[in-house]
């Protein structure tokens, strides 16, 4: 059964129109997380390649015209290709929110040596007409092996969902639900499609899929500091709301940390070389632990590191370290200098984590006016 072209546009208009506005009102937020953008893009615009194919199509099939069914095979054939490269950059897009950009090149890499085996596995069932055939009346009919198509795409979701979920720990509830919730409706459409042929179930599915995905960019936008690219403030918060459901089964290192002669920067060199050392003091914090760790912008000049079952003296060591190495490179017009204060917060402690902030802000406080005092 072919379905019309007016069929198709209805089924087709909401998706298209919604993807693109969403493009446009994506980027004019001008997001700072430059990765997260062009995954995101590549795969909006991967995923509307494939709905014009399968739009053409309806256009084309059922037309007895040699040149509408070469047309017909090709936009079948690349309709495909998008498809699996759009399912890619999903699964890239649930990884980097997932994990950051720790393993994202290498990921990356193997996803591409996928699809370029995908590639060739499709375009030879494509030829010999095993993964689908278009007859005389220029009408597309599945192949007995259009099950392996799917399969690629498929795989590369199941594992997205399973790092999602195993990274649980990484994220907020609300962050984890929309994440999770992301990636299902595409799922559940593509498995109708398979189930159903004609029952054109994907592109309405892929659609919400995307718009969750585009909600949690903007939910995360929110929580993300704009000049260093860390969490903020309300980030913080919401962080230590959710860390006072699990504290009383684990100890967790709170660490304060505050700019030494910040002022100094700003009045000598200017404003731009101050927004570069609150961006540096961030850049060497996140290097200082783990992928797993939280780390914000307390506000000002004013940083935050919470971290699981950890020692805080050894935290700030390795930002002690992180920031001599940066002063010895002489990069920039100034050398940076950082006062710490932490203490490990634990199950037993009466105080809440907001409370535990205010004596761990104290100790950072004692050290900075002790580091005043030896000069």
């Amino acid at each position: 059964m072919h379905i019309s072209l007016n069929i198709m546009t209805n089924i087709f208009l909401a998706p298209m129109v919604g993807l693109i506005i969403i493009l446009i009102d994506y980027y004019s937020k001008r997001t700072t997380d430059i990765i997260q953008r062009r995954v995101f893009t590549l795969l909006v615009v991967s995923m509307l390649a494939a709905m014009m194919c399968d739009l053409t199509y309806a256009a084309t099939g059922g037309v007895p015209d040699p040149a509408l069914h070469i047309i017909n095979w090709l936009v079948n054939s690349f309709y495909f290709i998008f498809l699996g490269i759009a399912f890619s950059f999903m699964f890239l897009f649930l990884e980097y929110n997932a994990n950051g950009s720790l393993r994202l090149k290498k990921i990356a890499a193997c996803v591409g040596a996928f699809n370029i085996l995908y590639t060739v596995i499709l375009t030879l069932g494509i030829v010999n007409g095993k993964i689908f055939f278009i007859t005389q009346d220029n009408l597309y009919v599945r192949g007995d092996l259009y099950a392996i198509v799917v399969v690629f795409p498929y795989l590369l979701v199941t594992l997205a969902i399973s790092n999602v979920i195993t990274q649980r720990k990484n994220m907020t509830k609300s962050q984890f639900a929309l994440l999770l919730v992301s990636v299902l409706p595409a799922v559940i459409g593509s498995t109708l499609d398979l189930l159903i042929e004609d029952s054109q179930k994907i592109w309405p599915s892929v659609f919400i899929s995307l718009l969750f995905s585009y909600l949690f960019i903007i939910r995360m936008t929110a929580l993300i500091d704009s000049l260093t690219g860390i969490y903020n403030r309300r980030g913080c918060d919401e962080h230590l709301l959710a860390l006072g459901k699990i504290t009383r089964r684990k100890e967790y290192s709170f660490i304060m940390i505050d700019m030494d002669r910040f002022k100094e920067i700003n009045d000598k060199l200017g404003h731009a070389q101050g927004d570069n050392a609150l961006k540096d003091v961030a850049e060497l914090l996140r290097a200082s632990v783990r992928h797993s760790d939280f780390v914000a912008r307390y506000g000002g000049d004013e940083f935050i590191i919470i971290a699981p079952s950890e020692d805080p003296e050894k935290i700030m060591e390795h930002i002690k370290s992180k920031i001599e190495e940066f002063n010895l490179k002489q990069a920039r017009p100034y050398t940076l200098s950082l006062s710490c204060g932490g203490a490990l917060y634990r199950p037993d402690d009466v105080e809440t984590p907001q409370e535990f902030i205010g004596y761990v802000d104290k100790l950072m406080y004692n050290e900075k006016e002790r580091r005043e005092t030896r000069k």
